[in-house]
């Protein structure tokens, strides 16, 4: 398996947005608080749950600069992989 944490993703959109899959940078005590309160789904999930399924996918997330200079949080987002596979897999019968 590869490491997650190794797989670096950075998509400056230009218009004042941009995207990342660096940890780092995540607000996770705002993740948490987003999906246990926001996801009807996910209505009282404890945040170590939430913790759990982040550190074990891929995690993005969308962030704008503030008037300040500084990065916002400002959408999450996670994919679930094996991290083997890329593409979906199509079989085709000969006919």
């Amino acid at each position: 398996m590869s490491n997650p944490n190794a797989l670096n993703i950075h998509i400056d959109r230009g218009d004042g947005y941009f995207i990342s899959t660096d940890r780092s940078k995540l607000n996770i005590e705002r993740i948490c608080e987003w999906i246990s309160t926001d996801c009807y789904w996910a209505i009282g999930r404890p945040h170590e749950v939430i913790r759990t399924s982040i550190e074990n996918s891929l995690a993005f997330g969308v962030y704008t600069l503030t008037e300040g200079g500084t990065e916002e949080q400002i959408a999450f987002a996670r994919v679930v992989t094996d991290y083997c596979t890329s593409h979906p897999q199509m079989v085709k019968e000969d006919s």
